[in-house]
């Protein structure tokens, strides 16, 4: 679950692991409303920076006259970086959106609240 102060330039940062690379292409912010459900007509875009940390290696074995490299297996790892920017008057309840460039993994969900503007 993430949480941030909404008006600040101050963020969280959400790892992502993935068999193989992706670009995230946007993040959004999806208001809940009160009543429990979503509201899919609120979405506040949220600024992000990503980076890789940490990615596949090959691993070399003798494979007759030549040297064949094969995956380790170990999977790209991905820290992406949420600004929240938007200024809100209260706290708002929601999911986080993370969409990607993978088929596989178009939407990458995580709950969360943006905290409103004290005092």
């Amino acid at each position: 679950r993430l949480s941030g102060v909404s008006g600040n330039d101050t963020g969280a940062i959400v790892s992502i692991k993935s068999a193989k690379r992706l670009k995230i292409e946007k993040v959004e912010f999806k208001l809940k409303e009160v009543n429990g459900g979503m509201d899919w007509e609120t979405v506040i875009p949220i600024k992000f920076a990503m980076a890789l940390v940490d990615s596949i290696q090959t691993v070399k074995t003798k494979a007759g006259k030549g040297e064949k490299t094969t995956p380790s297996g170990k999977p790209f790892v991905y820290h992406v970086r949420l600004f929240f920017n938007p200024a809100l008057m209260e706290d708002k309840w929601g999911e986080f959106h993370l969409f990607t460039d993978l088929k596989e993994k178009k939407d990458i969900q995580v709950p969360g609240m943006l905290e409103g503007k004290k005092g």
